[in-house]
């Protein structure tokens, strides 16, 4: 018997990432390989309460912020596990985090043995992405496994999506 391969798709809500899900579908049911869902908000806590998660006891702000986060989380995270199951993945985990986007969906796919991830693209080059940073390129950098950083529209490519 073989092991069965990990593939992290990482999810924000955005066309991109709904085009990272098509991708990452294609690849996890091709290969039924398990496939693990990450949404990640910043911690706005910290935002809001710099040094915060220093308290020993934090205040409803704190919770409510952190509620809100992850509830939108749970919402992105819903529509990517119902479009896989329409490709027909069959084995899905969801995580649902809070932090730096970059770390943590780097971080989910050393400790998931992931074989690959697949992120979408805002597209953004140049000038804006360096001054605005990029999270797919950070993913990039900061993973020890294949990266599919899925660019915006080069989801229709392959004969499953040509009309």
């Amino acid at each position: 018997m073989y092991e069965k391969h990990h593939l992290l798709v990482a999810v924000d809500g955005s066309e991109t990432s709904n085009e990272a899900v098509e991708v990452a579908g294609d690849l996890a049911a091709t290969y039924d390989a398990i496939t693990h869902v990450i949404h990640v908000s910043p911690d706005l806590r910290e935002v809001i309460l710099p040094g915060a998660e220093h308290q020993e006891k934090p205040c409803h702000a704190h919770d409510s912020v952190t509620d809100s986060e992850l509830s939108y989380g749970e919402r992105i995270i819903a529509q990517a596990v119902a479009r896989l199951k329409e490709l027909g993945v069959k084995d899905i985990r969801l995580l649902n985090e809070l932090g730096s986007p970059a770390e943590k969906i780097a971080h989910a796919a050393e400790r998931n043995n992931c074989t690959a991830v697949v992120i979408g693209s805002r597209g953004l080059g140049g000038i804006a992405g360096t001054v605005l940073g990029s999270i797919s390129r950070a993913v990039v950098d900061k993973s020890s496994c294949i990266v599919i950083v899925v660019k915006p529209g080069s989801s229709r490519i392959g004969p499953q999506r040509q009309a």
